[in-house]
């Protein structure tokens, strides 16, 4: 396998964005990275994306396929959640609503497409930072999104900025109990193996076994309890954040939160961060004897 089918580097760096409710001299510069390497898996079902929208908007987003047809439909997904975003009538006067939108129509778009999406799908973790230093999350599933921030000491602390969507979580599992969805770990051999899944509760065939409660696809899980609605977040930047790291699950298998944090705290160039963190998350997960593909986008501000 040629090294330029196993990893993708992508490196952007927008021009200054001047925030109008600061005094003119007061900058915000805004420099982005991205990484991803297959690890030991046979395709690399992770994406991401980074782009410049109107009005000085940067949007970032991290796609993680599972399924059979996962790869497919995280760069559809990719496409069609940025796209939905920027066709959105709440953009970009109300961010939250239109990432919202976004993703509930992208969903609905897939699911009605052309890829069999019955038993395969994607997570989604996008932001969109504007130039009045507002970030704005919307996310569905297990891709986590975390910033660096200084705290009093002069260290820089992780502050996770996301929660997974996983069927451990009790108000999920909930949800999906109501959905007439059923909630417990892999079965073999008459015993219960690994996190607990979502699964329907006939008895012939045990579908779909998905780990993830909030996702794009997935239309059998859907029907069951799974959702495509994100959970939101807005939050105002300060001179004390110092970088987001959005990442898909594999980085968080093999490095916890602060260990992340403490790796892209040593770089200023955010495709070298982003390469360190997904090799060093790979290497984490082998000694775990895990094994996924790994992605990170870095947005450094300044």
């Amino acid at each position: 396998m040629t090294l330029a089918s196993r990893h993708l580097v992508y490196n952007w760096q927008p021009n200054h964005i001047i925030c109008p409710q600061l005094a003119l001299n007061s900058v915000m510069a805004i420099r982005v990275g991205g990484y991803t390497d297959i690890g030991r898996k046979l395709e690399n079902q992770d994406t991401f994306n980074m782009y410049r929208i109107k009005a000085g908007d940067v949007y970032v987003g991290v796609l993680d396929g599972h399924g059979s047809n996962g790869k497919s439909i995280a760069r559809r997904a990719k496409e069609l959640l940025l796209q939905n975003l920027k066709d959105s009538t709440d953009y970009p006067a109300n961010k939250a609503a239109a990432l919202r939108s976004a993703c509930i129509r992208t969903h609905k778009a897939i699911a009605e497409g052309s890829i069999d999406c019955t038993l395969s799908g994607t997570t989604a973790t996008v932001a969109l930072i504007s130039r009045s230093h507002r970030l704005n999350l919307a996310w569905l599933g297990d891709s986590r999104a975390v910033v660096g921030r200084l705290d009093s000491k002069g260290r820089v602390s992780c502050v996770a900025l996301t929660s997974d969507h996983n069927c451990d979580d009790p108000k999920e599992a909930e949800r999906i109990r109501r959905m007439g969805g059923k909630v417990e770990p892999y079965l073999s051999s008459g015993r219960y193996v690994g996190p607990n899944r979502l699964w329907n509760r006939g008895r012939m065939q045990r579908v779909p076994g998905l780990c993830v409660s909030r996702s794009i696809g997935d239309t059998v899980a859907h029907t069951i309890g799974c959702s495509a609605d994100p959970q939101l977040l807005d939050l105002t930047l300060t001179d004390k954040d110092k970088f987001l790291i959005i990442a898909s699950d594999g980085v968080w298998d093999g490095l916890s939160n602060q260990e992340a944090v403490n790796i892209v705290s040593h770089y200023k160039d955010p495709t070298p961060a982003a390469k360190a963190l997904v090799k060093a998350a790979i290497a984490g997960m082998e000694l775990k004897h895990m094994d996924d593909n790994a992605t990170a986008v870095i947005v450094y501000f300044k």
